[in-house]
């Protein structure tokens, strides 16, 4: 039975007794010949660069006399004009005696891979270097159990073997992923003119394993079915692909990184808008309020046909009194908001005494306590704590706390002032007893024009802007601000300041 060819490698056989030639029908192709066309060895050698026909014809010669097998490069002259460069193997075909019967071989076109590579060469010896270089390596394997019938010089040197101590091992010697149950399931499942490509990881001599793209097809010699292996170490590659691995996974995790950061860009710009929106309403409301009243006032006070007595005159002095200061407070909020946001104020830093600063509030906000029917208490008072701060900011940063906690205080309560130190900082709190931040609020409770409501839902005035305002005043002597739920009701705001 004369060998076929697979889709990649043609096969070809000289008989040793009548020197007939055989070629499969790829080879022909290789060739750019008909299949079938008359062919004998001379014709063949003619068909070579005429600088490779005499290796050629020595390669011949030490084959059938000296049996010795071959593998090398040709440069092949077609007769459409092309030049190929054609792999080609030749093993010596044995009888029980030893003596040659047929030499056997394949032609493989390599041109593509000569021109990418830039590796082959002509002579053996030249081919030989490349092949090491390139990791490249090919078996001639027996199907029934896995023996190596013929290797290459390049599997003898992947894998730290001689050609005869690879002769007597088999692919499970080699293969850590083959056990010969596998490697039979395996190769049971191959079809003929169909070669199958897959990874696994060959076993050296020195026991360290390297990862191989393994290209396996069937052949069918003289002597019977041989699997050819063409196998390829892709270390370099499975490192490449590791770091593409990791490259990607970098990227993703950027991406990801980079989505959040714009999901909380848009949401800031959505609860800027909403903020904004809020604004207007707010200013609309809280600036309407005490104009009307002011207008209000000043008419009744200006009417020629209105009697007032002495008293309704000044309660309507006092009223507009009361509006105008809160109209006055809550323009030089938005001010003060706006002039902090673009780094105008910057403290005027010297050594503050906290005590006395915050005995001074405490003071200061007794008469809106009063009026709120609130109780001012002082619980804790630590002596001798002194930071580097400006004074007046830092009663504005106690004004604001001190009147929210008495603003959103239930009549009757009582909000309880303490301040604390240790090594490094001095802390101020003040703890009301009211309904706590609403979980909504929570998160943004800093952020500007962002107002509560107290317990009794009554109007608590105000537009939002004194936390925050707060919060830039402490960042701004280093401080840090934040709050807290009280375990019975309430909520604890606190500022720390660095120690003097």
């Amino acid at each position: 039975m004369k060998p076929h060819s697979s889709t990649e490698i043609g096969f070809w056989e000289v008989s040793a007794s009548s020197g007939d030639l055989y070629w499969s029908d790829e080879v022909y192709r290789i060739h750019g010949l008909e299949p079938g066309t008359e062919i004998d060895v001379d014709a063949a050698i003619s068909a070579y660069h005429p600088d490779d026909r005499m290796c050629v014809r020595e390669h011949l010669r030490l084959a059938f006399e000296e049996k010795q097998n071959y593998h090398f490069v040709l440069r092949l002259m077609r007769s459409d004009g092309k030049q190929r460069y054609v792999f080609s193997t030749g093993i010596v075909r044995r009888n029980q005696d030893g003596e040659v019967q047929a030499l056997i071989g394949t032609f493989e076109d390599i041109t593509e891979r000569k021109r990418t590579e830039d590796a082959l060469v002509v002579s053996e010896k030249n081919f030989r270097n490349v092949v090491e270089q390139a990791g490249d390596a090919m078996f001639v394997i027996e199907p029934s159990n896995g023996r190596f019938v013929d290797v290459n010089i390049q599997a003898c040197c992947s894998l730290g073997y001689s050609r005869d101590q690879l002769l007597a091992l088999c692919v499970p010697d080699i293969d850590v992923e083959f056990p010969i149950e596998t490697f039979e399931a395996q190769m049971s499942s191959l079809e003929r003119d169909t070669p199958l490509t897959f990874e696994s990881t060959h076993l050296r001599k020195d026991g360290s394993v390297f990862p191989v793209e393994i290209r396996v097809g069937l052949v069918e010699l003289q002597d019977g079915i041989r699997l050819l292996a063409m196998v390829r170490d892709i270390t370099e590659r499975k490192r490449a692909e590791k770091q593409l691995r990791d490259a990607h996974e970098e990227l993703e995790h950027k991406i990801l990184e980079r989505t959040a950061e714009l999901e909380k860009a848009r949401d800031e710009a959505e609860a800027a808008n909403i903020a904004k929106s809020h604004l207007i309403t707010t200013m609309s409301h809280e600036l309407r309020t005490p104009l009307t009243s002011i207008v209000g006032s000043l008419r009744l006070l200006m009417s020629d046909h209105t009697e007032i007595d002495a008293a309704t005159r000044e309660n309507l002095i006092e009223m507009a009194w009361r509006n105008s200061d809160r109209l006055a407070n809550l323009v030089n909020d938005i001010v003060v908001i706006e002039r902090l946001e673009a780094g105008v104020i910057k403290p005027q830093m010297q050594q503050v005494d906290l005590k006395m600063l915050v005995q001074e509030s405490v003071a200061l906000e007794q008469g809106y306590a009063m009026e709120k029917n609130i109780t001012l208490v002082v619980a804790e008072m630590a002596a001798d704590v002194h930071v580097l701060g400006e004074n007046k900011r830092l009663l504005q940063v106690m004004a604001n706390l001190l009147s929210n906690a008495c603003k959103f205080s239930p009549t009757g309560e009582t909000v309880t002032i303490s301040l604390t130190q240790n090594k490094n900082t001095a802390k101020v709190s003040v703890s009301d007893n009211g309904s706590g931040i609403p979980d909504g609020l929570r998160g943004n409770i800093f952020g500007k024009y962002v107002r509560g409501e107290n317990t009794d839902t009554r109007n608590t005035g105000g537009a939002g802007l004194g936390l925050s305002i707060s919060k830039s005043i402490v960042e701004m002597h280093n401080g840090k601000i934040g709050f807290e739920a009280n375990d019975g009701g309430g909520t604890t705001f606190y500022f720390t300041l660095p120690r003097a």
